[in-house]
């Protein structure tokens, strides 16, 4: 054995492996001064004991509390100079050894000194934190405590947490929450990241957006401009999955859902932001829930009760589902305990049973394996446990057998039966008066009613869970009703005692006041007694009434109906009000003090006398006159007070129990599996089908029929080769399904549909089942009912629906999606389904509402559409040069004030849920799902890469040019092509900037204003825009490249006949006036207005008034009702025209409220001022825009054109001074015309004329795709 010399002890010490004892004796460790267990040393002669760890302490230490000098290891401190020496530390008195610095005067318990971890070097294992002044030091905790960062508790097992010794508040850490990031991404709050809150500034106290309590203490995290507060706890993430096979068959998986509550399907009760589901249960529940028992006892019931999920009740079934314990209704939707016994309807919430620690304390509520086991008080019988010894005699009454004369274990002589009523005798047993049917003996003066003569020796009450024995003499406190009495009472414990009184109440019943009330025990009320009017005392033992206030002490309910009193003859009734309003009659006729007339009193009805109860029943009425208290007793019942009050000060302390889940119990659930025989329910009339399953002839040839309620006719077998619907599911049948079909009628089945049940469960109605309906039009009429599941009409087709409650499914609709989906092209995760009857959700894929099905991520905590499960990572769409890509959410800085609109509808898209967004830097292009996948405009299409070019992308700019640039200049900082050449003209092009009047574009067609290339050797120019115009490019509604083209065309988009380039595609032409249009951006018209391309809009045109037609292409405002036309968008800001010499400007409002003014200065007729038109500012003349452009506005005068009906070359002008006469209709070109441009032939023609020969009419709505026979491809 192996000794220790110790310098505070004068004897070697020995080492002990284990110190332990034969007897109950402990020692005390004189270096720590706590119990000694475990390795020590000891010294057998002195008593003396030590630790291992503190006999090794060390002589000298450095300690974090105390910097500048080292500590040693001073004498104990019942040797020390001083009588007390308390901790520098925690200020405790140091009864053990002492580290100390004698010069500071700094001293240390072995505790504190040993607190600190050290590094094999002798130093300090510190964490510097940026939000605390001091370091914290790593500590190995020797008692338990709060973390300031998460609240949570720091167990002296817990791996190195933190402490600082400098502070005065000793702040202690969890490694974990020093280690907390300044910045997270919560689930909950996904628009922006958290910032850390190490210290609480205690000025306020926000309340925490998941667990929705107050944040007084600790560490949080929070964003500041959405208001949004979580406790560092809070943010630890729970456990994605929780599998519990004890208490329930399937794993759980986690739904974390901000400001989304739910109602647990295992307790009822409502959830805010954290749950489990499982998918295969289709439950959704609390995580507490998780690991509910699945079979209880508790003392309230004879047989255990079983947790369900639901409740299946027969349609008829009236009866209301009241918790026996609290007597509130019961959500037989939702989870709860039941009694799975045939009959018996017991039913108690979760809450009440489980959940409530009182609850579950006071009726003795524990998890039993078996249902069907016994207890030991179930077995007893009932000749063991009865206080009648023997039964010495029997008569009969009537049909009844009663013992006459019997051998009570309360008395030595035998009692005999009497129904002679004995004034002023009261019962040995319950100190009542004797009012009914008792025994007696003979010899003395001993009296027990014959209910309180058959109470039980051994019972079991019903608020306790262990058998109580009856005690039959002594005097006693009652632990209800808290009355000292003496007589019969029954044992609880060592120290308390309940009288018979009590014993005969059950836990509820009807009491008989002023009118029946159905009373039951709670321990909470906040109403005032019915009785006494004396408020109720918190934890107050009461009994209330679950249909009113009513509502008695214990002390109250067991007042005697009936009693006596000297002052009168009579017998004394409880009485419940008094009926007398005369004011003087309100005192009592006893001690002659007012009476409130609220309160309960005696009245003798002979004498009309009233009387206080106190002054009826006096001090101590439950003790019998002649029993005398020993000594023995007054010091039980000292005993029980003191007990009784250390019991209501502790008030509602508790413990935590466990939860358990189960599956509902075999009776509450229906198993349904397909079968040949049915029965069919139909407008009430129920008959047996006989269902043959053939699905070819048979071996001699003949084919096979079957009837069937679906049908009046017979069914024939058949190989389905058309396209057909099922009349019973509505849905195509497949060559292969094996089908039913009438020679008749023509009607198809499937056999699948065929051999449906005529009832089922579902678990979105799982109240009653659903009945099977053959023909919705018989059922219903003209009224179709709508599914409660797709919320679509039901108009064919089978459909099954429970009438009373009008819950309707289409027959498709009952068949469940699948648990589990996997679609890893898509999304890393599978999802889980969650099927929620009645509970919408919002997708986090597409942001919109869903109804009854969803799946989930618990990884990711994302809840989708089963659709938007396979929605793609990545797409390309025509108007933007990038991929996009989606994301549930977009986590953008605080201070980002940008408004994240689809560029597609221009709406706001929610950043909280799923959206296609491009990821480059700095672009901030976003479209909803909805838009990007169901607008078929934009040629969206599914990309793996999100960095893979575009083959079009990949062309040069050589290649896709129209110019070849032959001389630049340097204009500032800019080189710009001053002399080019260009794929649509012979000649060189030169640039200049010298505006011209009434010179048009060659291109575009519209006035030359701003900079151009113009030919030197003929009437050629170019806009500078139209001429750097691609050869071949991408539009932003056609995913192939379109290629530039010369020519007389239609434009498909606005309509007009023009001239010029225009770009071709596969199903039309587009002008350079509309291509250059984006699908949206700012028009300034009387102020700015977004707009962007719609296709179905049902206002009016800002510009010209008219209604658009249905399809028609047009732009519209996204902030108010401005919207144009394709026509109108692209009118020419300016114009001429030959009634005047300068340049005419579009308007947009006339300012001149002068009616007279609303005139056209070319036509000369009115003109809307509501519409646009045409002015000059400096003649103030106001034109229509009709008037002003023409009928062919966009056809370039000098463009040549080759018509079949004529052998020369045509040019395209306007006649505007002389009008020759056309060769077709004779009438004068006045407008648009075209000449032979040889000059010898004088050839004239209007343009509407030979437009005839070439198009069936001048409509705007005729497609001219074949009107140009004059194009040139460029590209």
């Amino acid at each position: 054995m192996a000794e220790l010399h110790h310098k505070c002890h004068e004897h070697p010490l020995a080492f002990n492996e284990d110190t332990s004892s034969p007897s109950d004796t402990t020692y005390d460790c004189a270096g720590c001064t706590e119990n000694v267990s475990g390795s020590s040393y000891s010294c057998g002669e002195c008593r003396f004991y030590l630790h291992k760890i503190c006999a090794e302490a060390p002589s000298e230490i450095h300690h974090p509390a105390h910097r500048p000098h080292p500590l040693l290891l001073l004498l104990p401190a019942w040797g020390h100079e001083k009588s007390e020496v308390h901790c520098s530390f925690c200020s405790d008195q140091v009864k053990g050894f002492i580290y100390g610095c004698s010069s500071c005067e700094f001293y240390l318990d072995l505790n504190c000194a040993l607190l600190p971890h050290y590094t094999s070097a002798g130093e300090f294992i510190e964490f510097i934190h940026a939000d605390h002044e001091h370091p914290f030091i790593s500590i190995n905790p020797i008692a338990s405590g709060l973390c300031n960062g998460c609240i949570g508790p720091i167990n002296t097992d817990d791996h190195a947490p933190y402490l600082c010794f400098e502070c005065r508040t000793r702040s202690s850490y969890h490694k974990r929450c020093l280690e907390a990031p300044s910045t997270i991404s919560h689930p909950c709050h996904r628009t922006h990241q958290l910032l850390l809150v190490f210290k609480h500034s205690n000025e306020d106290f926000p309340v925490c957006n998941l667990c929705q309590t107050n944040i007084v203490y600790g560490s949080y995290y929070h964003c500041v401009p959405c208001k949004f507060y979580i406790h560092l706890g809070c943010a630890w993430p729970p456990p994605p999955i929780i599998q519990d096979e004890h208490h329930h068959d399937h794993p759980f998986t986690l739904l974390l859902r901000s400001n989304n509550p739910f109602f647990c399907d295992a307790c009822g009760d409502r959830g805010n932001h954290l749950s489990y589901i499982c998918s295969t249960c289709n439950i959704q529940v609390h995580r507490d829930c998780i690991s509910l028992p699945r079979h209880i006892r508790l003392t309230l019931h004879p047989h255990p009760i079983s947790h369900c999920f639901f409740v299946r009740t027969d349609r008829h079934d009236s009866r209301d589902w009241d918790c026996k314990i609290c007597y509130k209704k019961v959500n037989i939707d939702y989870g709860s305990y039941y009694c799975s016994r045939p009959g018996c309807d017991f039913v108690v919430h979760v809450e009440c049973s489980v959940k409530n620690v009182g609850n579950k304390r006071f009726y003795c509520v524990v998890e039993v394996e078996n249902p069907d086991e016994f207890e030991e008080p179930d077995l007893l019988s009932d000749e063991s446990t009865s206080s009648i010894i023997r039964v010495l005699k029997k008569i009969n009454i009537g049909d009844d057998v009663i013992a006459a004369e019997i051998k009570h274990a309360s008395h030595e002589h035998n009692l005999i039966f009497s129904d002679e009523i004995k004034d002023n005798k009261y019962c040995n047993g319950c100190v009542l008066p004797i009012l009914t049917s008792f025994y007696y003996c003979s010899h003395c003066d001993f009296f027990l009613h014959k209910i309180c003569a058959e109470m039980r020796r051994v019972c079991r009450l019903w608020f306790k869970r262990k058998p109580c024995s009856l005690l039959t003499d002594g005097i006693f406190l009652c632990y209800f009703c808290g009355n000292v009495g003496s007589g019969f009472c029954y044992i609880l414990c060592d120290i308390r005692r309940l009288c018979l009184r009590c014993a005969l109440l059950s836990h509820s019943f009807t009491y008989e006041a002023d009118e029946p009330h159905f009373i039951f025990f709670s321990r909470n009320n906040k109403e005032k007694c019915s009785a006494c009017a004396k408020d109720f005392v918190s934890f107050d033992k009461i009994y209330r009434c679950k249909d009113c206030a009513f509502a008695l002490h214990l002390r109250c309910v067991t007042l005697p109906r009936t009693a006596w009193h000297k002052c009168d003859q009579h017998t004394l009734t409880l009485a419940y009000q008094d009926a007398d309003d005369y004011s003087l009659r309100h005192y009592c006729d006893i001690c002659e003090e007012e009476r409130d007339p609220q309160q309960w009193f005696y009245h003798c009805e002979t004498c009309d006398k009233a009387m206080h109860i106190k002054c009826v029943l006096r001090k101590d009425p439950f003790i019998k006159a002649g029993i005398q208290a020993t000594t023995t007793l007054t010091i039980a019942l000292a005993v029980q007070k003191r007990c009784r009050a250390r019991a209501t000060a502790a008030g509602s302390a508790g413990f935590t129990s466990t939860r358990n889940v189960r599956r509902p119990p075999p009776r509450f659930i229906t198993l349904l599996t397909p079968t040949t025989l049915f029965f069919f329910s139909q407008l009430g009339n129920i008959r047996k089908v006989k269902f043959i399953a053939a699905f070819a002839p048979t071996s001699a040839g003949k084919s096979v029929e079957t009837l069937h309620a679906a049908h009046p006719h017979p069914l024939v077998s058949i190989n389905p080769t058309g396209d057909y619907d099922c009349f019973g599911c509505i849905q195509p049948m497949k060559i292969d399904d094996p089908s039913y079909s009438c020679l008749e009628c023509g009607d198809v089945f499937h056999k699948k549909c065929l051999e449906a049940p005529s009832r089922i469960s579902h678990p979105c109605h799982r109240t009653h089942q659903l009945l099977l309906v053959i023909d919705p039009l018989e059922a219903f009429g003209e009224g179709f009912p709508n599914c409660n599941l797709c919320q679509a009409s039901i108009m064919y087709g089978f459909l099954y629906r429970c009438l009373p409650c009008n819950f309707y499914v289409h027959f498709r609709c009952p068949c469940p999606p699948p648990p589990i989906i996997e679609d890893k092209s898509h999304h890393d995760h599978p999802f889980t389904l969650l099927l929620r009857p009645d509970k919408p959700f919002d997708c986090d894929s597409c942001g919109n509402q869903g109804t009854h099905v969803s799946y989930i991520c618990s990884t990711c905590n994302i809840q989708v559409h089963k659709d938007c499960i396979s929605l793609p990572r990545h797409i390309r769409v025509n108007h933007h040069p990038h991929p996009i890509s989606h994301y549930f959410f977009a986590c953008i800085d605080p201070q980002d004030s940008r408004s994240w609109d689809c560029r597609i509808c221009y709406k706001k898209v929610n950043i909280e849920y799923g959206s296609y967004y491009c990821s480059r830097q700095g672009c901030d292009f976003a479209i909803h799902v909805k838009c990007s996948l169901k607008d078929v405009l934009y040629d969206v299409v599914e990309v793996e890469n999100p960095d893979q070019l575009d083959e079009f992308d990949l062309l040069s700019d050589e290649y896709t040019t129209a110019i070849s640039v032959i001389r630049e200049i340097k204009v500032g900082n800019d080189v710009i092509a001053a002399e080019i050449t260009h794929i649509s003209h012979e000649h060189n092009l030169i640039l200049s900037d010298e505006i011209k009047d009434n010179k048009y574009c060659n291109g575009c067609v519209l006035p030359i204003l701003s900079s151009f290339y113009y030919c030197s050797l003929c009437d050629f120019f170019l806009h500078k825009a139209c001429a750097e115009m691609r050869k071949m490019c991408k539009l932003w509604f056609h995913a192939k490249p379109v290629s530039l083209t010369n020519g007389i065309f239609r434009c498909n988009c606005c309509r007009h006949v023009g001239s010029g380039f225009f770009y071709e595609y596969n199903f039309g032409r587009l002008c350079l006036r509309c291509a250059s249009l984006p699908q949206g951006f700012t028009y300034q018209a009387d102020k700015p207005h977004t707009i962007f391309y719609v296709f179905n809009y049902k206002g009016k045109c800002s510009a010209c008034g008219g209604d658009f037609p249905r399809f028609d292409e047009k732009y519209r405002c996204k902030d108010c009702a401005f919207a144009l036309h394709m026509r109108c968008v692209s009118l020419p800001r300016t114009a001429w025209h030959k009634c005047d010499q300068h340049i005419l400007s579009l308007t947009y409002q006339n300012r001149d409220d002068y009616p007279l003014r609303y005139y056209c200065d070319i036509c000369e007729e009115e003109r809307d001022p509501q519409q646009w038109f045409y002015h000059c500012e400096t003649c103030d003349k106001a034109m229509h825009i009709k008037c002003v452009l023409g009928k062919y506005p966009f056809i370039r005068a000098g463009t040549k054109y080759t018509y079949d009906g004529h052998p020369h070359p045509l040019t395209f002008v306007r006649k505007i001074y002389y009008y020759p006469e056309c060769v077709h209709c004779h009438e004068p070109c006045q407008d648009l015309a075209l000449e032979c441009v040889e000059h010898e032939c004088r050839y004239t023609v209007h343009w509407c004329c030979i437009k005839l020969y070439v198009s069936d009419s001048d409509n705007d709505n005729d497609n001219d795709n074949d009107f140009d026979t004059n194009s040139e491809i460029w590209a």
